[in-house]
């Protein structure tokens, strides 16, 4: 090979040498990814703020349901079903739409019975088997205010078990928007202090993420047959709440 040859060949071979030092220095340091800068930006306070607010209920739902203990399972489940019916059609003729009631359980399970009578004096009695027959029916009751006559109705055509009485808001889009508000106001107040606390100035707010709180229970209470007349209820109120994640950038 001629100088020629050898002075170019020296030159390529250096050239790929400096390329490949140059590109592994790219890629040496740590570098930060645009959604790694955006999930953990600099110079922020970053706080959580909570709102509620209250309403009165206007929605009630309550659970009502029979229950026939029989020694044929068959007759259980019968009897069961034609008790059933009469409350459906209490609580239709109480003010409750047909749409408004919905069967949410049927139920049969076995049990032993203790004979009224013992057996001989050698041999102990042995219990007999029964059937116990339920089912459950769940009714809404669109003015919370019925509720105390729909159990009464039920109750008076056979309903021998009350499960439950959940209250509800109809429509609780207000009540969030007011929540909602509350909580910005709670977070920037929050904000505040820890930037007045760390001497720095509160910028605008630059993420924010919502997570409702849930409506809060109920105060509720029933008072069945007070003073002689029908059942009583206290709907009280329901709270709505909203957790607001805020992070606002700061200045020096």
């Amino acid at each position: 090979m001629n100088q020629f040859g050898k002075t170019l060949g020296t030159a390529l071979l250096a050239s790929v040498f400096t390329l490949t030092l140059t590109g592994s220095a790219v890629h040496a340091g740590p570098t930060n990814s645009p959604s790694q800068q955006a999930d953990n930006p600099t110079n922020t306070i970053t706080v959580v703020g909570y709102g509620e607010a209250s309403g009165k209920p206007e929605i009630a739902i309550i659970q009502l349901g029979v229950e026939v203990t029989d020694p044929d399972a068959g007759k259980a489940l019968a009897q069961a079903n034609d008790i059933i019916a009469k409350v459906v059609q209490a609580v239709h003729e109480a003010g409750i739409a047909e749409n408004d009631v919905q069967t949410t359980a049927i139920n049969i399970f076995s049990r032993d019975v203790q004979p009224t009578e013992p057996g001989p004096a050698t041999a102990p009695a042995q219990p007999a088997r029964a059937y116990q027959a339920q089912i459950t029916i769940s009714v809404k009751a669109l003015d919370v205010t019925k509720a105390g006559a729909v159990i009464d109705a039920a109750v008076k055509a056979g309903a021998n078990n009350v499960y439950g009485l959940n209250f509800s808001i109809s429509d609780p889009v207000k009540l969030e928007e007011q929540a909602r508000v509350k909580a910005v106001a709670n977070a920037r107040q929050r904000a505040q202090s820890l930037a007045t606390a760390l001497g720095v100035k509160l910028g605008d707010p630059i993420i924010i993420e919502e997570t409702p709180g849930g409506p809060g229970m109920p105060v509720a209470s029933a008072a069945y047959g007070k003073g002689g007349g029908g059942t009583e209820l206290n709907a009280g109120q329901l709270n709505v709440g909203v957790n607001l994640r805020v992070t606002f950038s700061i200045q020096k």
